[in-house]
């Protein structure tokens, strides 16, 4: 049976629930700081740092799987920004990067 204890003990660290960088407290932290009733995209992108390239994944992805995918063009253009996310990971950045228009 699997426990923390001997997960730690194999070496790998379980992350830990409470931490302030969790995807949770972080965009509670940008709704707090952001003055009005809009935040821009990519506020929320840089806010995430190395950690946006999950949501902006999973998004797409989603609208895919969802009832949604059945509207004609919507998978091709999921299929592109997952494309182009994943082509940001294989290259390297440590960041998403979107472009102005989209920010």
């Amino acid at each position: 049976m699997l426990s923390r204890d001997n997960v730690e003990r194999s070496g790998f660290r379980m992350p830990n629930s409470s931490k302030k960088n969790n995807l949770t407290n972080i965009m509670k932290s940008l709704i707090e700081k952001t003055e009005g009733n809009s935040i821009k995209f990519s506020e929320i992108v840089d806010a995430l740092e190395n950690r946006g390239f999950g949501p902006l994944l999973m998004a797409p992805a989603l609208l895919i799987i969802l009832p949604s995918g059945a509207i004609p063009g919507l998978p091709a253009v999921c299929s592109f920004i997952i494309l182009m996310v994943s082509l940001q990971i294989l290259i390297g950045n440590n960041r998403p990067w979107i472009p102005n228009k989209i920010g």
